[in-house]
């Protein structure tokens, strides 16, 4: 009778086992950064409210998600350059700089354009993020992204 206990309570420890085992590689395909708050109602707006530093942390576990930071911001010829702090924009640090280009995002150039003078400014941007890797060998990068940290679609932005 004994064995019996013994052997019920081992297939239940088992069976509590292998459901936690699908559980977590379940959580891992839906993973979101530990550096999110996801902001939004429905799964079509969810963004991930996170940090300009967070990213460059790990630019992998952003890529490809709707992304809203905080940024200092420069419209440089057709693009706009975003970095993490005043002094790395205005030391040009392209290792901790995210590209954004006007053909692609129009609300930009608009938002930048009502402002009253070309001086950069602490803005918050929002849109999808594409991580540039060092090792990309078919890289969609174009020349001003060269040591980019990656760049922004569909942007919005706002102050």
């Amino acid at each position: 009778m004994n064995v019996h206990r013994y052997s019920s309570a081992m297939a239940l420890i088992l069976l509590a086992l292998a459901g936690c085992a699908n559980s977590s590689s379940d959580s891992q395909k839906n993973s979101v950064p530990a550096a999110c708050k996801i902001r939004g109602n429905s799964a079509d707006s969810v963004i991930c409210m996170t940090s300009f530093t967070s990213v460059l942390a790990d630019p992998r576990h952003f890529d490809g998600m709707t992304i809203s930071m905080g940024a200092w911001v420069e419209s440089v010829n057709d693009v706009v350059i975003a970095f993490p702090s005043q002094d790395s924009l205005q030391l040009r640090d392209s290792f901790s700089s995210v590209v954004v280009y006007h053909a692609d995002n129009p609300k930009v150039v608009k938002f930048l354009a009502g402002l009253p003078s070309s001086d950069p400014k602490f803005v918050r941007i929002t849109g999808v993020f594409h991580w540039i890797a060092d090792d990309a060998k078919d890289s969609r990068a174009n020349p001003i992204d060269a040591n980019r940290v990656g760049v922004m679609e569909r942007v919005d932005v706002s102050l």
